[in-house]
């Protein structure tokens, strides 16, 4: 709870402004954490529905080999989502009032913090098959240590930008930790290489439409097709990558 959801309660308290303001910057915090919640969503209906698969399959010969694979497609189809929230928040940010558009900028930090949730959903397998939960427990109180002692520290000093990077901080050491513990005690041959080709994709692309769009200051209607194009890039490259892995599920044995 205090990974998820602790940093909206510490805006209102470590903010340095008076109750009033406090309580309207964590209303513009939450707000657009509300939009980047969109991928918050996909993690968590793929939690639910993959946990049950993972069980199920756990005696299988081949049930690490799933896992990685599992993994690879979440990494693949959460950039995508990324990129999808990211490349159309000019049209997106009018879920929200005019008056709660003033945290926009902090989006593409939480979508990225929820990418880094649900790659530990995916990490976190070993310790669940095992009967090792108290390694959940240990990484998680890890956690909420750096999200309560970020939070602490940098919200007087930078804004609630401060709450977004330390839930950042929190899910991405929580992934490093429990790949580390799970390659002692129940090894997932996972391919880090491809996680990290695919987030770099992801993460470059939106740097290219930044970076365009502040050099060339083009229309939104301009900005709109050239993010679309850039969409339909990260799409081909997937493509290109992995028709074979598609066409050899394709023509596998039903069995």
């Amino acid at each position: 709870i205090i990974n998820t959801v602790g940093d909206q309660w510490m805006v209102k308290q470590f903010m340095t402004g008076d109750t009033l303001s406090n309580l309207e910057d964590a209303g513009i915090y939450t707000a657009a954490k509300r939009v980047a919640v969109l991928m918050g969503l996909f993690t968590t209906a793929y939690n639910y529905a993959v946990e049950p698969f993972f069980f199920r399959n756990a005696s299988k010969a081949d049930a690490k080999w799933m896992y990685a694979r599992t993994t690879e497609v979440f990494s693949i189809v959460a950039c995508f989502i990324m990129l999808l929230i990211v490349f159309y928040l000019d049209i997106i940010q009018y879920l929200l009032g005019e008056q709660m558009r003033g945290g926009l900028f902090i989006i593409p930090v939480a979508v990225l913090s929820f990418y880094f949730l649900g790659m530990y959903y995916n990490f976190s397998v070993w310790y669940k098959l095992t009967d090792k939960t108290i390694y959940g427990s240990l990484i998680s109180t890890v956690g909420a240590a750096l999200t309560i002692s970020i939070n602490i520290i940098y919200l007087p000093k930078i804004g609630f930008i401060a709450s977004s990077i330390a839930s950042l901080v929190c899910f991405f050491v929580m992934c490093l930790l429990c790949i580390y513990f799970g390659r002692r005690h129940y090894k997932v041959p996972y391919r880090f290489g491809k996680f990290i080709f695919y987030l770099g994709l992801s993460i470059g692309l939106i740097w290219l439409s930044q970076n365009l769009s502040g050099r060339l200051h083009y229309t939104l209607s301009v900005k709109l097709v050239v993010n679309t194009v850039l969409l339909f890039l990260f799409v081909f490259i997937v493509y290109w990558r992995e028709k074979s892995q598609l066409l050899e599920v394709v023509r596998s044995d039903p069995r």
